[in-house]
C-alpha cells in the first residue's frame, strides 16, 4: 500500500478521494488549517495534520515519506484577483517547494480545471495539447499553478488533471442548481447559444486521479527537446457534453420532476447578475459564486473537452448513464437533508 497526502481534504472532492484511498488500504495524510473541521476525516482513519502552509518545515514534514500527493487545495471563488492567485498559484508553489526539498519527491497530481485551458468552439472539444486561453481570473490563476508544475518538473514528478464541471452528493455549490430547479421549476441560462459542457462525477474523478498517480505521464522537465505539448496533462470528463438546458432537464428528472422551464437571460442581464455578486462580495467580505468572473465563463462559446487520452491510457469510460448518476447525487443530497 502507498502513502498519500491529500490537500484540500475537507472539500467535497478531497473528502471523496480520502475515503476512497482509505477503503483501498492506503495511508492518507491530510494537512488542514483547522483540525476541528476535519474530525470526520480523522474518524475515517486519515492522519489529520493541522499546519500553516506558510510553515515550510511543517509542510516538508507532512510530505516526507509520501509516495503520492493529490493537491486539491485552492479556491473556486474569491473576492479579489489577489486571493485567487494566493490560493491557486501560491499554494501550488508551497507544495512543490516542500516536495523539492526531499531526497525522494512524491508524485504530485495537481488538480486544475478546464477553466485553465479556456473555452472551446461548439462541437470542437479542446485537447490537452492546445494552447491555453483562459477567459476568467479563476482560469488564469489555475493556469499559473500549472506553469509552476512545469517549472518544478525537473525535481518533482508532476501530472496535471483538468476536470470539467464536477458533480457529487457532498457538493454544496452545484446543490444550488438542484434547489432552484426543485423550488421554482426553472433553470436559468444566458442567451440563445447552445453552449455545451463537459462534466464528471466526484467518484469518477477520484478513480481517475488515483490511476494517474500510479501510472500517468509526468510533465517534461524544462528544456526537454521535441514536441511535448499536452504531455503529463489530462482532461477529466465524461464523453457526453450536454447543453445547459439539457443539464437542467437531467437535474429535474433526477428529482422526479417531469420538466423544467428554461429561462434565458439576454444582455445586459447576465452582466448585471455578475455585478450584483461583486457588490455582495464588497459589502459582506464574502465571495459570491455568481460574480463577473463566473459570468465571463458562462458567456463563452462552450466548455467541451477531449477525454480520449484518459480513456486510452486508463480505460476511463463511464458506463452508468448520466441520468442515473444525477439520481445518485440527488439521493446523496436527500440523505443529508439538503434537499
Amino acid at each position: 500500500m502507498s502513502v498519500y497526502v491529500v490537500t484540500g481534504a475537507t472539500g467535497f472532492i478531497g473528502w471523496t478521494v480520502t475515503r476512497k484511498l482509505l477503503s483501498m488500504g492506503h495511508d492518507v495524510r491530510c494537512p488542514v488549517r483547522n483540525a476541528e473541521k476535519a474530525k470526520l476525516l480523522a474518524e475515517e482513519g486519515a492522519q489529520v495534520r493541522e499546519i500553516d502552509y506558510d510553515d515550510e518545515a511543517a509542510l516538508v514534514c507532512v510530505m516526507k515519506g509520501a509516495d503520492h500527493v493529490i493537491h486539491l487545495a485552492g479556491a473556486t471563488k474569491a473576492r479579489t484577483r489577489q486571493l485567487f492567485w494566493q490560493a491557486n498559484e501560491g499554494l501550488v508553489e508551497k507544495v512543490l517547494t516542500a516536495c523539492s526539498h526531499l531526497d525522494s519527491s512524491p508524485v504530485v497530481i495537481l488538480v486544475s480545471s478546464v477553466a485553465a485551458s479556456g473555452p472551446s468552439l461548439p462541437h470542437a472539444p479542446r485537447s490537452e495539447a492546445e494552447v491555453p486561453q483562459p477567459v476568467s481570473e479563476y482560469g488564469r490563476s489555475k493556469l499559473a499553478g500549472e506553469r509552476l508544475g512545469a517549472k518544478f518538473a525537473a525535481t518533482v514528478p508532476v501530472s496535471i488533471v483538468r476536470p470539467g464541471i464536477v458533480f457529487g452528493g457532498d457538493d454544496r455549490l452545484t446543490l444550488e442548481m438542484f434547489k432552484s430547479i426543485r423550488l421554482f421549476r426553472t433553470h436559468v441560462s444566458a442567451g440563445w447559444k447552445k453552449r455545451q459542457f463537459s462534466l464528471i462525477f466526484s467518484d469518477e474523478l477520484t478513480d481517475l486521479l488515483i490511476a494517474i498517480s500510479h501510472s500517468g505521464e509526468r510533465l517534461p522537465a524544462p528544456g526537454t527537446s521535441g514536441d511535448k505539448s499536452g504531455y503529463g496533462i489530462y482532461n477529466a470528463c465524461r464523453p457526453e457534453s450536454p447543453t445547459f438546458p439539457e443539464l437542467g432537464l437531467l437535474v429535474a428528472k433526477s428529482m422526479g420532476l417531469r420538466g423544467v422551464l428554461n429561462v434565458r437571460l439576454f444582455q445586459p442581464l447576465p452582466q448585471l447578475v455578475g455585478w450584483s455578486g461583486d457588490c455582495f462580495s464588497w459589502l459582506t467580505g464574502k465571495p459570491a459564486f455568481l460574480n463577473s468572473d463566473k459570468i465571463r465563463e458562462s458567456l463563452a462559446d462552450s466548455w467541451i473537452f477531449d477525454g480520449a487520452k484518459a480513456a486510452g491510457q486508463f480505460g476511463f469510460q463511464p458506463e452508468i448513464p448520466l441520468l442515473e448518476k444525477f439520481e445518485e447525487v440527488t439521493l446523496g443530497y436527500r440523505k443529508k437533508g439538503w434537499l
